[in-house]
């Protein structure tokens, strides 16, 4: 999962992520997290994923060479009698949309 894309909006042969985030309680079961996402993508085989992995050409939408994939956003999270409440919104680089996602209940496995 990439904060920002559908589950089956990006479909990869290699994937390498770079996450960088920071949690804030500014108020007791109340989290705020901002958070930067950069990923190189490829879709073909490894040797000419590698070549390009850490400057990536492609434009990832078209699926063919070495791309980079950015997104930017904050989760607010509330810790409920049910389990955490989650509001995440997030922008995506190349699709210029802001994503909204919103969850309640218990988190068996995480995406992110």
């Amino acid at each position: 999962m990439f904060a920002g894309l559908h589950e089956d909006e990006l479909t990869v042969n290699q994937f390498m992520k770079l996450r960088l985030a920071l949690q804030f309680t500014p108020i007791n079961n109340i989290y705020v997290v901002p958070h930067v996402n950069i990923a190189s993508v490829g879709f073909t085989n490894f040797d000419d994923y590698i070549e390009d992995a850490f400057l990536p050409k492609g434009n990832w939408e078209y699926k063919t060479e070495t791309s980079m994939l950015m997104s930017a956003g904050a989760t607010f999270s509330y810790n409920s009698l049910l389990g955490p409440v989650n509001f995440d919104i997030s922008y995506v680089n190349d699709i210029d949309k802001l994503r909204l996602y919103f969850s309640v209940g218990l988190l068996f496995n995480s995406s992110n």
